[in-house]
């Protein structure tokens, strides 16, 4: 695949950024529903980055640890770590 995760997340942040200037100059004209559509490709976008992110994280322990010999519950919680850090995005 031609794109890289760190072109996903620079397309992700400059449609966020669009979003929320398009919101902001259109409010007054904008229906409810259009709000909350932007809203929702804001936060799918923010998402997305954050899984991105993570993804990356656990990339590198596997790398850098997985074959150091470190126990595989150790492993486990590194990664777990990763997964359960920001959950509430």
């Amino acid at each position: 695949m031609g794109m890289t995760i760190e072109t996903i997340i620079t397309d992700c942040e400059q449609s966020i950024k669009q979003s929320e200037l398009f919101i902001k100059a259109h409010q007054k004209n904008m229906e409810i529903g259009e709000i909350k559509e932007y809203q929702y490709y804001i936060e799918r976008d923010k998402l997305t980055i954050d899984t991105m992110r993570k993804y990356q994280k656990i990339e590198q322990i596997v790398k850098e640890w997985g074959d150091s010999g470190l126990l595989q519950n150790q492993l486990y919680k590194l990664i777990r770590e990763v997964v359960e850090d920001g959950n509430d995005t």
